[in-house]
Formats: C-alpha cells, sequence, structure tokens
C-alpha cells in the first residue's frame, strides 16, 4: 500500500516497488520505440518527397492509369510520338519515385541498426532527410 509519512514522503511495500519497476520500459523498448519513431519520421518524409515529385496520391494514381492506357495503345500499335513522349516522361518520373523508395527503405534498414538512443537521436537530419 502507498502511505504517506507525516513528512510528506511517499512510502511504498517492496510489492508496489517491483510493480512500478516491472511497468517501466527496458532500455531495449525504449531504444525500439525510439527507432520505430525514427522510422514514422522516414516513411512521411519519403511520402512527402514523392507527392513533390509526382503530386498527390490521386495524381499518382492518374499517372499510372495513364501509362497503362499508352502501353496498350503502344502494344496494339497505335500509339503517336507524342504519347511515347508522354510515356517516356511518366516513366522517367515513376524511376525517380522507386529511387526515392529504396533511399528510405535504406535509411530505415540503417536506423535498425543503431545500438543506442543517443544514435537513433543524433540521426535526425542525416536519414530523414530524402
Amino acid at each position: 500500500m502507498i502511505k504517506a509519512t507525516s513528512k510528506g514522503n511517499v512510502q511504498m511495500t517492496e510489492v508496489e516497488i517491483a510493480s512500478h519497476i516491472a511497468s517501466q520500459p527496458t532500455e531495449a523498448e525504449l531504444l525500439q520505440q525510439a527507432k520505430d519513431r525514427k522510422c514514422d519520421e522516414i516513411d512521411k518524409a519519403t511520402r512527402e518527397a514523392i507527392v513533390n515529385l509526382i503530386g498527390s496520391e490521386a495524381k499518382q494514381r492518374n499517372l499510372l492509369a495513364k501509362y497503362n492506357d499508352l502501353l496498350e495503345k503502344k502494344i496494339d500499335g497505335v500509339i503517336t510520338a507524342d504519347e511515347v513522349t508522354i510515356m517516356n516522361e511518366i516513366k522517367s518520373a515513376w524511376i525517380l519515385v522507386e529511387q526515392t523508395v529504396i533511399d528510405g527503405n535504406n535509411k530505415e534498414a540503417l536506423v535498425q541498426t543503431l545500438e543506442t538512443i543517443e544514435q537513433v537521436n543524433a540521426e535526425v537530419e542525416a536519414v530523414t532527410t530524402i
């Protein structure tokens, strides 16, 4: 039972102390939480970089649909030179998106190799900038 003494101090039983200590996260849990937060930051930075490259998710879907339509025309042999140019521009933009995703994944993998919370915190700028 937790009780206050006449001097205002708090006294706890051994069971309460053990329970309190057990409820505190371990160093390993704190480290993993820091890594998870850092990976969330990297994911957010990656998504923002993709939006900056291509546009909103709706625009991304529209570009993929357009590319598929042009690919079908190419397969059918009815694509124009202008459409080939558009198709190549979409493909070039998508290569940049793929590289951005790869970079983000590599940064997350790097975060998972860090061994201390201090290392994770020190890597704020280095690994979240895409």
